[in-house]
């Protein structure tokens, strides 16, 4: 093996290394965070929230499996619940493509068969697709956020992520009011 090779080898695995020191770093630091903090990796947030906030993160990464590279989507929320009242959902792009968050209610009579059918014919309570900024816009772009804030009854609320109007079943999530 010639010197230059052997730096090069040294060089990516130490760049490896530190990528994956941030990582525990990271999660170890989450894990140790107060109630109520956050540590976010969008290059923006609310500067005004109201009521509960909700974090929303949707993600497109595509994953390698057996030589086959297969789309990934998903949206994952925290906390899945919240009582009554003023709610400010912040929404975070980890993924490549632009995306956008929606929350619509889910009257007690509509099956999961029929959720489908709902999100597709009837308009959202609220949008959040404003890069940086607050309500509906053009797609949140990779690494920032978007935020909506409203206030919910007692009930069952789905959030539907979608990208260039795409949605998958992974990017839904029920959310519950009480």
């Amino acid at each position: 093996m010639n010197t230059a090779r052997a730096r090069s080898l040294v060089l990516a695995g130490s760049a490896g290394v530190l990528v994956m020191a941030s990582y525990v770093g990271v999660t170890f630091t989450r894990d140790g965070l107060a109630p109520g903090e956050r540590i976010s990796l969008a290059l923006c947030s609310p500067t005004h929230v109201t009521g509960r906030v909700v974090h929303v993160t949707l993600n497109d990464r595509s994953l390698v499996m057996l030589a086959a590279t297969v789309m990934a989507p998903s949206l994952s929320v925290s906390p899945t619940s919240v009582p009554s009242g003023a709610v400010t959902f912040v929404a975070t792009n980890v993924g490549a493509m632009r995306h956008s968050l929606s929350v619509w209610p889910v009257p007690t009579d509509v099956s999961t068969s029929e959720l489908a059918h709902l999100v597709s014919s009837s308009p959202s309570l609220a949008q959040a697709s404003s890069s940086c900024g607050e309500g509906p816009g053009r797609g949140i772009a990779p690494g920032q956020s978007s935020w909506t804030s409203l206030t919910l009854t007692p009930g069952t609320y789905v959030l539907v992520g979608d990208s260039r109007g795409a949605t998958s079943s992974a990017m839904t999530s029920e959310f519950h009011v009480s």
